[in-house]
């Protein structure tokens, strides 16, 4: 079994934009700063109104395996909401089913899109407007 998928991996990744498709990591490795700002561009709509935001220039760490220290250039979404302090928020996500995993900078939420799935926008904007109430 563990053979079979190590093959399968090795075939994906013969063709890159095979690899892509099939293989989370690399796609979000591979991710340019611009298609990561576009899509932040598409989920923004789904909170406006519940939200303060802003996108920022940040850095994403690959981290682990081979490239534990490699940084990828990156936007982040950074969101406020002045009734609620982010270190709640942040808390709130986390501990939530499901959890959502942001981090914490300058005191401020942020959400690097590198790491979030465009089939994942209507959960997670759900689960930002539920930990509000």
């Amino acid at each position: 079994m563990t053979l079979a998928a190590l093959e399968a991996t090795l075939i994906a990744y013969q063709d890159k934009d095979q690899a892509k498709k099939e293989l989370p990591t690399l796609r979000a490795i591979l991710q340019t700063k611009a298609e990561i700002y576009e899509k932040i561009q598409r989920f923004i709509p789904l909170i406006e109104g519940h939200y303060q935001f802003e996108l920022l220039s940040g850095t994403s760490q690959v981290g682990g395996g081979t490239m534990p220290e490699v940084k990828l250039d990156t936007y982040l979404l950074a969101l406020t909401r002045h009734s609620h302090k982010s270190t709640l928020l942040h808390t709130r996500l986390r501990t939530g089913s499901p959890a959502v995993i942001s981090r914490i900078q300058d005191g401020t939420l942020m959400f690097d899109f590198r790491t979030i799935e465009e089939n994942e926008y209507d959960l997670l904007a759900s689960r930002l407007i539920d930990v509000l109430k």
